[in-house]
């Protein structure tokens, strides 16, 4: 916020310094890193299976999966958002419910492109200009060589919108012409290059911080921590984190307790109760993040 404030008024600031270098994944993306962290879970992870009930059981909890597979863990952790935690979990505290009603989010649209030729030389871009429809662009090829076919590129759009928006009504197809046109009048792109395109929509896109989103916010994670449930994630936690946060707090977790392994999808994350070890992914290579308006 001191950031936001000085940037505002002129004052110069140096951002976040601790994303100016990263490391990336050389093959398999960002789900590389995904991927290194399931190798190191002790016992079974369970994919495929949308959590239709969860409630406690004794002493522990309860997951009921959509084919109707009961188990029970000592301990819980739930990683998708917690609006579509509280919709399975008939027991959730009172006033839980209530702050989550009390908590707002954007929606997110992103459009990926591939391209014949050689790109732009950019990792990421922001837009900061209401007449573009995307907020932020990002260059898949410039993370690594890997990510797109041998002489080829890719540009993905990412597209801030909310449920009456208009924006959010809109079909995959004009949204996927309005990304083209707006990137054609930035002279980002030849339309007659693209050889690949695809719209991906997040009802859960980030959490938005009104006048009231601390005290919402403390009201919702105190209320079911006091359950014995524990909430990792942006959308679970309702707070704007990134991947390198969230690890840390696996990394704390892990070292202060002990969980059986299980994971079960459910709205765009999962629940687990599980016992996760710290990892590293292999073939990576450090970049210099590019940013510019």
């Amino acid at each position: 916020m001191e950031d936001v404030l000085k940037s505002s008024i002129g004052i110069p600031t140096e951002g976040y310094l601790h994303q100016l270098y990263f490391y990336y994944p050389v093959e398999g993306g960002y789900e590389a890193i995904v991927h290194a962290f399931a190798k190191k879970v002790r016992g079974r992870i369970c994919t495929s299976s949308p959590v239709t009930e969860v409630k406690r059981s004794g002493k522990g909890w309860q997951v009921t999966t959509k084919n109707e597979e009961r188990r029970t863990y000592n301990e819980l952790v739930s990683t998708i958002p917690v609006h579509e935690l509280l919709t399975v979990w008939p027991d959730a505290p009172k006033e839980a419910r209530e702050a989550a009603s009390r908590l707002r989010y954007n929606s997110l649209i992103n459009v990926l492109l591939g391209l014949r030729g050689d790109g732009v030389p950019y990792t990421a871009l922001y837009i900061p200009d209401p007449a573009i429809v995307f907020h932020r662009l990002s260059f898949p090829k410039y993370f690594s060589e890997r990510n797109v076919p041998h002489g080829s590129w890719s540009v993905m759009a990412e597209i801030t919108a909310n449920e009456g928006d208009g924006i959010w009504e809109t079909n995959d197809d004009q949204v996927l012409e309005r990304v083209i046109v707006d990137l054609e009048k930035m002279g980002l792109v030849d339309r007659n290059d693209i050889a690949y395109r695809r719209v991906v929509r997040f009802q859960y896109g980030y959490p938005v911080y009104d006048l009231d989103y601390r005290e919402n916010v403390t009201v919702l994670r105190e209320s079911i921590a006091r359950t014995g449930l524990h909430l990792l994630g942006r959308f679970a936690q309702f707070d704007y984190i990134n991947s390198d946060v969230a690890e840390r707090c696996l990394n704390r977790s892990n070292t202060n307790t002990s969980r059986t392994s299980i994971g079960g999808c459910c709205g765009s994350g999962a629940i687990a109760a599980t016992r996760t070890c710290s990892t590293s992914v292999a073939a990576s290579r450090p970049h210099r993040s590019t940013f510019s308006s």
